[in-house]
């Protein structure tokens, strides 16, 4: 809801990828009951076995897998259907899972990434799971100019 609002206020549109039809008819349904229609588009598929075929972007926001392989992928096809200076987010910064997390991972890939900012909590954010949380809940990220 929260990007739809700032696509409409912007004249911008939001595009979606979400693997399960059941997400996506429950998130059209609410872009509906706001008016927000014409400013979402969802796509079904798999993000980690078919290609993100969209056209360039601006921002990006990615909430998806949160191992480290996923998430290089993630930013991989980021860079890919990206503009020259994305915008991008990541959330769940700090989530530990199975050992993994993307803050491990953005520390580790600094000479490609840089963090611009951090987002929403700073601890504990995660109450409702058993994984732990250890680092901010979101960040967002450039890429260095060599990365791109």
């Amino acid at each position: 809801m929260l990007l739809a609002t700032i696509a409409k206020q912007l004249h911008k549109k939001v595009v979606a990828f979400e693997i399960s039809s059941d997400r996506i008819k429950e998130a059209k349904a609410l872009i509906k009951l706001f008016n927000l229609e014409e400013h979402c588009t969802f796509i079904q598929k798999d993000v980690y076995k078919e290609s993100w075929d969209v056209n360039k972007f601006g921002c990006i926001f990615i909430d998806c897998v949160h191992y480290e392989a996923n998430v290089k992928s993630d930013l991989d096809n980021a860079l890919k259907v990206s503009n020259n200076n994305p915008i991008i987010f990541l959330h769940d910064y700090g989530l530990l899972i199975d050992k993994d997390s993307t803050s491990y991972l953005l520390e580790r890939m600094k000479d490609k990434f840089n963090i611009v900012r951090y987002l929403g909590e700073e601890q504990n954010w995660n109450l409702l799971s058993s994984n732990k949380t250890i680092d901010w809940e979101g960040v967002q990220i450039e890429c260095l100019k060599s990365t791109i």
